[in-house]
């Protein structure tokens, strides 16, 4: 018997906007996505009569072998869960896919009998979210050198592109620091400040900038 951990199976916030594809095979719908984080997905197979019959007001729910898959109509979108499941010496993992796709859509492909069509679902934008008080002391002497915080200020702008995340901050010596990630994509990582030099028409001069390392 397979034994399901939560550790094993991951609802990733920062999955982003989703290609999908929809395949009217015969009976059945075949459903891929592409995301990033991912990659690309198997097909989920689901019969059309599922789709056809979405009960009104509940969740319609279906299952293949690569998965279970959730669906309910709302403001002229059907909206999708997907839980891409995979097992391994005895142990259930996977991640789930969250997006919707327009009903006039869904329609198209359940009148045709072989039409392919794409989808890119663009997830909504929601700010990345951070904890500092662990490095306190670190941003603290930041503060106190104009050019380190030029560029503290531009690493900051320029990385941690993760929506709805949760990222906890930690000093790592005068100027460096660690971080963790809520999601777990990526889990950890530095946030460590270099010094290089950048060709001008003034001729060669010394640059602060700030990198992120996984």
């Amino acid at each position: 018997m397979y034994k399901l951990s939560k550790s094993h199976f991951s609802t990733n916030p920062n999955q982003g906007n989703i290609l999908i594809k929809l395949r009217a095979d015969g009976e059945f719908i075949r459903i891929r996505t592409y995301d990033r984080v991912h990659g690309g997905s198997r097909s989920f197979i689901v019969h059309r009569e599922v789709l056809w019959k979405l009960p009104e007001g509940e969740t319609a729910i279906d299952s293949d072998l690569d998965g279970f898959l959730e669906a309910f109509e709302r403001d002229g979108m059907i909206q999708m869960r997907i839980y891409w499941i995979s097992a391994n010496n005895d142990v259930i993992s996977g991640y789930k896919q969250s997006f919707e796709i327009p009903l006039t859509l869904i329609l198209r492909v359940l009148n045709s009998r072989d039409m392919m069509a794409k989808y890119l679902y663009r997830a909504a934008k929601k700010p990345t979210r951070f904890h500092a008080v662990r490095a306190a002391h670190t941003l603290q002497t930041i503060q106190q050198d104009n050019r380190v915080r030029r560029a503290f200020s531009k690493g900051m702008r320029d990385h941690f592109h993760w929506p709805g995340d949760t990222v906890t901050l930690y000093s790592d010596g005068p100027a460096d620091l660690y971080f963790t990630t809520e999601s777990g994509f990526p889990a950890n990582g530095g946030f460590i400040l270099y010094e290089g030099s950048v060709n001008t028409v003034r001729g060669t001069v010394p640059k602060l900038q700030y990198s992120v390392h996984t």
